[in-house]
């Protein structure tokens, strides 16, 4: 489940007042259409929505995702920047860095990322 105010959330436990329950995309797809575009913003926790969705992310849908990475708070949920990074090219995506809006500085390699960073991610599907 997913808690807190808006710009201030995480996800919990479940022992709360103000939780909301979540829904894997694979899960949402069975019974709705694929996303053509997506914007994901979880605050760590990208690895584990990526892991919900390879069904989906398989059939190359979205076409096109945003990710704003954040690599300190991967570590939070024992996951990496490499981890959501295999999973993306285990599925053909390919990915440009877009920018970083919490810093002043352009990276232009993964390797260079210090704090989060936003990525547009290309479904295979994409010319």
């Amino acid at each position: 489940s997913y808690e807190g105010d808006v710009g201030v959330t995480s996800i919990s436990n479940g022992i709360s007042e103000n939780v909301v329950e979540t829904l894997s995309l694979d899960d949402y797809v069975s019974s709705n259409e694929s996303p053509e575009v997506m914007k994901i913003d979880v605050e760590g926790f990208e690895y584990k929505v990526l892991s919900g969705a390879v069904n989906t992310l398989q059939k190359g849908k979205p076409n096109i995702l945003f990710l704003e990475m954040h690599p300190s708070m991967l570590k939070n949920y024992d996951d990496s920047v490499d981890d959501v990074l295999s999973l993306l090219q285990k599925h053909d995506y390919t990915y440009t860095i877009i920018g970083n809006h919490r810093e002043d500085d352009s990276q232009t390699e993964i390797s260079e990322v210090k704090g989060n960073v936003v990525l547009r991610c290309q479904s295979p599907e994409v010319h």
